[in-house]
């Protein structure tokens, strides 16, 4: 609860972005695959 406050006060104040929702926005970071793609990177680790 708390954290949330402060992002909301500093997003304000347009000095910092929250770091929650910049996942799928820069390249490298996090991207969305398919279930095949997700199957392929998986098939050697169980």
């Amino acid at each position: 609860m708390g954290r949330d406050r402060q992002e909301k006060k500093l997003r304000e104040s347009g000095r910092v972005e929250s770091d929650r929702d910049v996942g799928l926005r820069y390249k490298g970071s996090t991207k969305m695959s398919s279930p095949e793609e997700a199957r392929k990177l998986n098939d050697g680790r169980k």
